[in-house]
């Protein structure tokens, strides 16, 4: 079940357990997993339901108007109570009273401001990036590569081609050098957000500064093990192959697989051959894979994270992140005091779907064998109320008061 729909975690964890009364929001109800699975109307009354102030939706304005129709519906329904909705009012106005005001808001200091808290936040993003990168397994204890590495071997980084990763109007002005640099756009610009080949170019150049240049640096594709890459695996005594959600890019999963059977079958043949897995994305990438004996979590792939895993992997601090959650093969889903969201029956609407129904149940019955909806219409469906009448068994058969027997 997903947290936010569950009110054992959101009411009874979250509000009881750890007594936080603050506002909850949802995560966005447009992740594919829960609007194909539960559908958005129904996750948002099972969200409301579950605890939740404010329910996100993050991009179509026709899901957001299937959101609200679906609230409305689960009120009428009885099924959240005007009681729940005044609570959740009644946290989102404490909360505004203690932000800021209107007038604040829309009369900033000043972007210049921004210049003098840059140094701060970015202290602070370092070490919570520092705090982050996680080691979920190092079987051969490989890390740090400081020592496991001699300074005349050489390490082969594998990255892949990934989409790029959005950056504001105003960081792609700076870059593309429009305008006059001011101080905040100097600032801005050297902590702007590249695009994915950019930024494993930069982790390139950041761990070849750490060997003395004694680096060798290639993408992969969908085209698999290609000729250069099985000639960098033989030269390199250690790699690094990264992975970005492999889970959903196949190819990633397969790369590494078939570059970690290469290592291990140089290896068995007696040539060093250390490698080391970085997720730069999901933390599931090769979490269950033990085939994979180092693992690296850095949970995405910002100059920040990847500066932060350059220093992780030649030992400046040591790694104290932890994956989220818990690792289980089997996953049941729980679904305890999981109520549904059930409309009335409306012959206008609904009578061409229920007649569409029981034809394909028909059609796919197995022949031979009657089919339960046999020679049913979709009034069949239709609740209607007949006067009471007394039923009387005689003799083991049950007649009705006209003395007319019923069929069995």
């Amino acid at each position: 079940m997903h947290a936010c729909l569950s009110d054992q975690v959101v009411d009874d964890l979250l509000r009881n357990d750890l007594g936080f009364n603050g506002v909850t929001i949802s995560e966005c109800l447009e992740m594919d997993a829960l609007s194909h699975d539960i559908g958005v109307r129904g996750g948002t009354v099972m969200a409301v339901e579950a605890g939740c102030d404010l329910v996100l939706l993050c991009r179509s304005f026709t899901v957001q108007l299937e959101a609200i129709s679906g609230l409305k519906l689960g009120i009428e329904n009885g099924m959240i109570s005007r009681e729940r909705i005044q609570v959740s009012l009644r946290r989102m106005l404490h909360l505004k009273s203690k932000c800021t005001s209107w007038q604040k808001a829309l009369n900033p200091e000043g972007i210049s401001q921004l210049a003098t808290l840059h140094p701060s936040h970015l202290a602070l993003s370092t070490k919570a990036y520092d705090k982050s990168i996680t080691i979920m397994r190092d079987k051969g204890h490989l890390l740090p590569l400081s020592n496991t590495l001699y300074q005349e071997e050489e390490l082969l980084l594998l990255t892949p081609l990934v989409k790029p990763l959005p950056a504001s109007a105003a960081t792609k002005a700076v870059a593309e050098g429009s305008g006059v640099p001011t101080e905040h756009d100097k600032w801005m610009h050297r902590s702007q957000i590249m695009s994915g080949e950019g930024v494993f170019r930069e982790l390139g150049k950041s761990l070849a500064r750490q060997r003395h240049g004694k680096l060798l640096h290639t993408s992969y594709t969908a085209n698999g093990v290609r000729p250069v890459h099985e000639n960098l695996i033989n030269r390199a005594a250690a790699i690094i192959i990264v992975t970005a959600d492999a889970n959903r890019n196949l190819y990633q999963n397969g790369f590494t697989k078939h570059v970690a059977m290469m290592c291990s079958m140089l290896t068995a043949s007696g040539k060093k051959k250390s490698l080391i897995v970085v997720s730069v994305s999901s933390p599931y990438d090769f979490a269950m894979d033990k085939a994979v004996g180092t693992y690296v979590c850095t949970f995405d792939f910002t100059e920040t994270a990847m500066s932060a895993l350059v220093r992780a992997l030649f030992g400046e601090f040591v790694p104290q992140g932890t994956l989220p959650g818990t690792l289980r093969k089997s996953r049941k889903v729980q679904k305890s005091r999981q109520h549904w969201l059930v409309e009335s029956y409306n012959h206008d609407r609904d009578h061409r779907g229920l007649v569409a129904l029981i034809k394909t149940v028909e059609k796919t019955s197995s022949p031979g064998k009657i089919c339960a909806l046999s020679g049913a219409t979709e009034a069949s469906f239709e609740l209607v109320s007949f006067p009471p009448t007394l039923l009387i068994v005689a003799n083991n058969h049950p007649v009705n008061a006209l003395g007319v027997r019923r069929a069995n």
